[in-house]
């Protein structure tokens, strides 16, 4: 659920909730408290009780009973007249009426006395004595809603009122919103806590806040930087880490060519050689090294532009399988003078497409000099060209030693080498595959590898 969401959901909460107890408190502060009091039948419940007592009594008993009967009664004044003369009462101070019309006139409402008290009264016969029990509760006792509203009692109910529905919002609202923010606020500790602690030092420290709200689609964003971050690290690293070892490796190549070029150079500078025929051998051998320094510079250029993006496809139509064919007679002789066996299998049929035709070639052949160099176990090579729905592919397959399920998944990663003591002695830096597969993609194809231990290398290149 979205933050927004909870809060309007925490405020009408809170309003339902004050609302409620706020009219639960004026029910309870208007009907027991300010409109609340005595009612007409409590007096004349209290005066039939005590009119019942004092029945059981006999005449000198008559006014202790009754003072203690009266007591009982809170915010009621009683007085007790025997034979139209006040007999007792409970307090010094009650209006005494002079006749039976006078009581009459306050028991219906209609004395002066009745600004003041409202009066209930009844009357019982004990000894041939006639006694009148006369009940009265001051107006600020008496319920207020039975006649009309009791002003006295009422002086400021609208502000106390006010007051406590205030009071019970501002509670009510605050403790809603102290349990809503609490979970919140310990989310965001931890975010905050795991924002500041994050650092290249400690770069798998994640959050991993699930819920569906804003603040874990924030930790949820935080997360995947972090991640994003370290993979970023990782392949930083790995990246220095190769260009370290290709600064190694070229160390190591160009040095060793580089060596001969010179050591047979000044042995023909200095005349160091028994004929002609020798001198023709020296020449050659510099030839060949200077060929295969140039290969390893042509690979760093293309690597360089590549990194660069600079590397851009000059497309042109042209037959796919005769350019096959022109890059396999460039390898004839080297198969015939090695005694390898070179099968292809490319029909009549033409495979016209819209590509580079230099950068397609180049990607061919690196796949067909990194099978000669590390394939020819087999002493054969199997080339073919083909259709798979909608694309062209050149499928190169040595029967060599094949390679580890772990080389497989680096072989076309830049500077990767699975045999480094076996490779450094065929020459490379490990370019060549990673050049054909980024040429491959510029053309929107990829490159299949497919490989068991001992079964060969199986390269399929798709454009």
């Amino acid at each position: 659920m979205k933050i927004k969401t909870k809060i309007l959901l925490t405020f009408w909460i809170s309003i339902a909730m004050s609302v409620l107890l706020f009219l639960f408190s004026t029910y309870y502060l208007v009907n027991y408290g300010y409109f609340s009091g005595v009612k007409q039948a409590d007096m004349l419940s209290a005066v039939k009780e005590i009119k019942d007592s004092m029945q059981a009594e006999n005449d000198e008993n008559i006014k202790p009973r009754f003072l203690k009967l009266a007591h009982k009664y809170e915010e009621m004044e009683f007085l007790l007249l025997r034979d139209g003369v006040e007999a007792a009462q409970s307090t010094g101070k009650l209006p005494v009426p002079k006749n039976e019309a006078e009581l009459l006139d306050e028991v219906q409402g209609t004395s002066e006395v009745n600004q003041k008290y409202e009066v209930a009264a009844s009357s019982f016969a004990i000894s041939d004595q006639t006694y009148i029990i006369i009940c009265y509760v001051d107006k600020k006792y008496f319920e207020a809603m039975t006649y009309e509203f009791n002003f006295s009692r009422g002086t400021g109910i609208l502000g106390k009122i006010g007051l406590v529905g205030f009071f019970i919002t501002v509670v009510i609202t605050s403790i809603i919103l102290f349990l809503f923010t609490k979970k919140s606020r310990t989310r965001l500790e931890k975010i905050y806590s795991v924002m500041r602690n994050y650092n290249f030092d400690n770069p798998n420290i994640r959050i991993g806040d699930c819920r569906k709200d804003e603040i874990g689609e924030l930790a949820d964003r935080f997360d995947q930087m972090a991640e994003n971050l370290n993979h970023q690290l990782t392949i930083r690293n790995h990246y220095e880490q190769n260009r370290k070892m290709l600064v190694s490796n070229l160390a190591h190549d160009l040095r060793t060519p580089m060596s001969s070029i010179m050591g047979y150079s000044e042995m023909i500078q200095d005349g160091i050689f028994d004929n002609e025929q020798e001198q023709k051998t020296y020449v050659d051998i510099i030839h060949r090294k200077a060929v295969y320094m140039n290969q390893i510079l042509t690979e760093l250029l293309d690597f360089s532009r590549l990194d660069m993006g600079n590397y851009e496809l000059h497309r042109t139509t042209f037959d796919a399988a005769e350019m096959l064919r022109e890059i396999l007679i460039e390898y004839y002789a080297f198969f015939e003078d090695n005694k390898y066996e070179l099968i292809f299998d490319i029909q009549d049929e033409k495979y016209i497409g819209n590509w580079d035709k230099e950068r397609l070639g180049r990607a061919v052949r690196n796949v067909i000099d990194n099978s000669i160099k590390y394939g020819m176990d087999g002493r054969k090579l199997y080339v073919r060209i083909s259709r798979e729905t909608n694309w062209t592919v050149i499928e190169i397959r040595d029967f060599g030693v094949g390679m580890t399920k772990e080389s497989l998944e680096h072989a076309l990663e830049q500077f990767y080498r699975s045999d480094h003591a076996r490779n450094s002695k065929k020459g490379g830096v490990g370019l060549g595959l990673a050049i054909a597969s980024e040429i491959m993609k510029k053309h929107g194809g990829s490159i299949q590898m497919e490989s068991e231990l001992r079964d060969g290398v199986d390269t399929k290149l798709f454009f």
